[in-house]
This record gives C-alpha cells, structure tokens and sequence, in this order.
C-alpha cells in the first residue's frame, strides 16, 4: 500500500474557546513516485457541505529544493464525528479524502479562555503563496495535547488489488465509488467491472436509496403499471413512490429503465434529502445560465442545490445541459456527496 500524505494523527487543542485541529503532511510514495499534498482544504459539516480551505501554519523543503506543505490548522466542531480532509496529490494525480474521527467523551470540556494572553496569529495560504507571520502568542491546550487518529482510503497498488478492474485509483471518482462500495450500496456490473461510463437508468438510482434507507418494509403498493411485482427494484419504486422521492411520469409510469438525466438525479437527491429532514442548504440563481429555459419546472429548485453543492458542474459555455444522461461514475460522485 502507499503510504498516506497524512501523517497517522493530529492534534486538537482550543483558543478562546474554539476547538482547532492541526494535522500535518509528510511526502509519499506512490508507484515508485515521490509526491506530496497541496491544495488542502476540509468540509464544515460533512461531505456534503461547500470547501474551506485550510490555514497552512508551516512549510518544509523537499529534496528538489521545491516548498511543500507541512502542516495545517482546521477549525472544527467537535460536537460533530469527525471532519474530512480533501487533498491534492500530485504523485498519484488525483484528489483523495482523509478522515479525522473524535471522540467528544475524551477530550473533555475546553478550559475558559485567559483574557489575558496575547492573541495568537498566522498569516499565509493553502497554495504556498503566502509568508508565515508567527506574533506573540499563548495558546490554551486541551489536556495532555490531545491526538486523533486519521484514517486515510488505501490505495491499491497493483490492478489485482482494485476492487474493480475498470477503477484505478487514479480516477477522480475512485474514492466515491470505493466508499459506496464498501458500505454494500454500490455493486459492479459483473465479471469484476464497474462499467462507470455506463449511463445509468431510474430503477438503478432508486434501489440505490432504497438502500441507503435500509431497505424499510414497503406499506403499500404503487400504481405504476410499467412496474411489475417480481422485478428487482419493485419494492425500491414502491418505498420511494410512498415517500414521496419519485413521482414517475405520470400516476401510472415510472420509466424504471429510461436513462437517468441530471435534472431527474438532482430532483429525485433533492427530495430524498427533505425527506429525511437533512439540511439541503443554500441554493444558486439558476436563471442566469443560458440553457435555463431547457431545465423542467419540477427541477429547478433541486438544480439550483445541487449546483450551490458542487454536485453539477458546467460545461464551458456555462451551461448545466439539464437532458444530459448520467453516467454509473457521475451517480457515485453525487451519491456519494449526501450518504453519511
């Protein structure tokens, strides 16, 4: 396995009441090839809030005399289980997460602040731009300088140890469709393949949520006729047809093998969200982007969350080509934004 950009734990420790998170970065080594991280940044409140990027604290200098990152501070809420970490890294070409988990009961309550020490402050950026400016400070500690651990995704080697063989860790959607996989929502397409280009139909989405619900029995029955009793995801359209996630096309179709569109996933990912009482967020004025007037009514408000949450993306004229199919790889990337 390659060795993670992070080092294995952190620190936490409070300033005037604030709980902040320092973690650092060592350099890698991916496939024979010495990289490191940059561009780190971390999610407020989970994966599927907006980036904030981190305050770098300090700088080390790699071998080729290049500048790298080497530690970042977060500041977190640490009523909450954890915060993520995104990173670039530049050996393995991709952005990958890691996760720092707490445990609230051991860290005890933070101590008051002393109004009397001097204020502690850094300047500088996430991309190395700026000069570390270190005043007079006393900095209040959690006891016994609390350490978290981080866990980071292992990343395979060798095509034998991919989970499937058509998802390199290269990609930009392996880390998404990995995490789905390994909590059983996610299942390849056979004969060890993913088939993450595939476009991917309504029933395939539903059942998908289906599960993420915990498959709860069904109390009644749906009305779709295109839906027969014995078919796989019959009982997937019924629960979401009962809570209000799908509508279909109308009272008596459902359309289970129509191809997905991005307008569908964003509607039917919207609706789940308030089903389930999660805070959907912020949303974008959608009538400034030229293809506006293509996005059906019953989309547009789900569209103007989902582009706000950095789960659809323009193409570059500036349209979000709403009728556009999506892909296996793309419905992981999106689900992957909202399952805990």
């Amino acid at each position: 396995m390659a060795a993670g950009a992070l080092e294995p734990t952190g620190k936490i420790e409070v300033v005037d009441g604030q709980w902040y998170l320092t973690v650092s970065f060592k350099s890698i080594n991916f496939m024979n090839l010495l990289g490191s991280a940059s561009d780190i940044q971390y999610y407020q409140n989970g994966l599927g809030s907006s980036l904030t990027p981190a305050r770098v604290i300090s700088y080390r200098t790699d071998d080729a005399g290049e500048r790298q990152v080497e530690e970042v501070v977060i500041p977190v809420d640490v009523e909450g289980v954890g915060v993520y970490v995104n990173m670039y890294v530049d050996a393995m070409q991709k952005t990958t997460d890691a996760f720092i988990r707490f445990d609230r009961e051991s860290l005890g309550e933070p101590p008051a602040a002393d109004n009397d020490s001097e204020d502690t402050t850094t300047t500088g950026n996430s991309s190395g731009g700026g000069e570390q400016t270190a005043e007079s400070s006393s900095t209040v500690v959690a006891p016994e300088a609390t350490e978290l651990t981080i866990a980071q995704p292992a990343i395979p080697l060798s095509p034998s140890e991919w989970r499937y063989r058509d998802v390199s860790p290269q990609l930009p959607f392996y880390g998404a469709v990995e995490r789905l996989s390994q909590k059983g929502l996610l299942k390849g397409t056979g004969d060890g393949l993913f088939t993450p280009y595939q476009a991917v139909n309504r029933a395939v989405l539903v059942t998908l949520l289906y599960r993420v619900a915990g498959q709860p029995a069904v109390e009644q029955a749906h009305d779709f006729s295109d839906v027969a009793s014995n078919q796989w995801y019959a009982d997937a359209v019924a629960w979401a047809k009962q809570n209000g996630i799908v509508n279909g096309y109308s009272s008596a179709l459902f359309g289970p093998t129509d191809v997905l569109t991005k307008e569908q996933i964003v509607a039917i990912l919207f609706r789940y969200q308030k089903r389930i009482g999660a805070v959907v967020g912020d949303a974008v004025d959608i009538s400034k982007y030229p293809d506006y007037d293509k996005i059906s009514g019953y989309a547009r408000e789900a569209m103007g969350w989902a582009i706000a949450n950095d789960m659809v993306t323009l193409d570059d004229y500036g349209r979000i080509n709403p009728q556009e199919s999506i892909t296996r790889a793309k419905m992981a990337e999106m689900l992957d934004r909202i399952v805990d």
